[in-house]
């Protein structure tokens, strides 16, 4: 089977490497001969301009950045494992992540315990931890694959894996006080107090797109800033562009709200939606109200 190797990860570490190719044996030689070649094919890459010039993505792992996971992770690698499009190396030296069962919603069992239990750890929210897999634990999936930079299917497979294992979380930008951060990059909601991050959601913000309204055209997007939210609704409050559940506004009519369909790309008019039972769940103490600050980036 002969695989094409992109550079696809998440600290962008240079151009794609075009027409580059590893084929696999059955033979542990071969294997191990030909990590050995990529490996060197990647510390080249790092070296030079190009991959010196990448900003890496803002997130972290415990005790490591992320461009040291990368790294560390390929040049152990003995194979090559890709999902959507990105491409990394495994092997010997990353059992954990080949290990693991793919999970997906309808899974269910003491690997889903295993996943629910390390996201809840790490700050993803997903509501109870049951066993099972379904929505909520498919949008905290999405979360992680959003912060880590991997394709948002919200399937848990052996890239996905590799991340939860890590322990990436995404890097505050505010330092003091209790903060609502809204990342448009990575398209999260983090809950911080004093720096460090409490929670992490899965959100959708502004599409970027045009609509009408009452004949007059109107941009979809959600401003970057500095707000405080200044207005709440305990229902689902009706507006010119829907209902909104239990909505909490911070900057003229865009708030956070639930909503019954939250994607892993911008789809919102200039609001950030989040599910239903995560709304419910912001309105506890610990999360928002009315004079709570909102960091939209």
């Amino acid at each position: 089977m002969a695989v094409r190797l992109r550079n696809t990860d998440p600290c962008g570490l240079g151009t794609v490497l075009a027409a580059t190719t590893v084929a696999f044996t059955a033979s542990t030689r071969r294997q191990t001969q030909q990590a050995k070649t990529v490996a060197g094919t990647y510390d080249a890459l790092r070296r030079s301009p190009a991959g010196q010039d990448a900003q890496a993505e803002d997130s972290m792992a415990p005790g490591e950045t992320e461009m040291e996971l990368n790294c560390r992770d390929v040049l152990k690698g003995a194979a090559v494992a890709t999902a959507g499009s990105l491409t990394v190396l495994t092997g010997a030296g990353s059992a954990s992540a080949t290990t693991h069962p793919t999970l997906l919603v309808g899974s269910h069992g003491s690997q889903v315990l295993a996943l629910q239990a390390t996201l809840t750890s790490l700050g993803y929210w997903l509501g109870e931890v049951d066993g099972q897999f379904g929505d909520l634990t498919r949008q905290a999936v999405v979360a992680i694959q959003k912060v880590a930079g991997l394709s948002r299917d919200g399937t848990c497979g052996p890239l996905t894996w590799s991340r939860v294992d890590a322990g990436i979380r995404p890097r505050p930008r505010s330092a003091r006080g209790h903060v609502v951060e809204v990342r448009k990059t990575t398209q999260t909601l983090l809950i911080v107090d004093s720096g460090a991050v409490r929670g992490i959601y899965n959100t959708s913000t502004g599409s970027n797109q045009r609509y009408d309204q009452d004949g007059a055209w109107q941009a979809v997007v959600t401003p970057s800033g500095t707000f405080q939210v200044f207005r709440r609704v305990n229902a689902w409050d009706s507006g010119p562009l829907g209902s909104l559940y239990r909505p909490q506004y911070f900057n003229g009519a865009i708030a956070v709200h639930g909503y019954t369909s939250v994607p892993s790309t911008p789809a919102s008019h200039g609001c950030c939606r989040v599910s239903l039972p995560a709304m419910d769940h912001l309105w506890d103490v610990g999360g928002m109200q009315v004079g709570t600050s909102v960091l939209v980036y």
